[in-house]
């Protein structure tokens, strides 16, 4: 995993931005990469949540927006802190959105969310996240 000249954008191993395929004969969505499965845009706006977070650099990070097509995702996330140890006042999705729009931190910066039953804020500056080149793949031994 690299970090490209803009300090924002991050490469990632590619797999982890694909959004998989649903099946139906189990109900689940298969081969979707955390990143992916960590959308949580909308349970934010409705239910002041994030989907199940994923780890990137040490932190929690949940992600608030996917685009691109197949081959070429990227993903906009956020960090995860504990609402505990945030020292400005937090706030909720809905909370001031003019100013929200205007916060050079992003939109999402400082807005409270539960995870579980844990309480934590978004914290920005937001993060790109880009597909790298693939991990390379382990040679078979025999």
């Amino acid at each position: 995993m690299t970090s490209s000249t803009d300090t924002n954008k991050t490469e990632v191993e590619p797999s982890r931005l694909r959004h998989g395929r649903w099946c139906h004969q189990t109900e689940k969505q298969i081969g979707e990469g955390d990143v992916a499965a960590s959308y949580s845009a909308d349970v934010i706006a409705l239910e002041g949540r994030v989907r199940a977070p994923f780890r990137l650099f040490g932190w929690l990070r949940a992600t608030t927006g996917i685009s691109g097509r197949v081959g070429d995702e990227k993903a906009t996330c956020y960090r995860l802190v504990p609402l505990s140890s945030f020292e400005e006042t937090p706030r909720r999705y809905g909370d001031k959105i003019d100013q929200a729009l205007r916060d050079q931190l992003g939109f999402y910066h400082g807005m409270a969310v539960k995870h579980g039953r844990k309480d934590f804020v978004l914290i920005g500056p937001p993060m790109v996240l880009v597909a790298g080149e693939p991990e390379p793949e382990q040679a078979d031994l025999f």
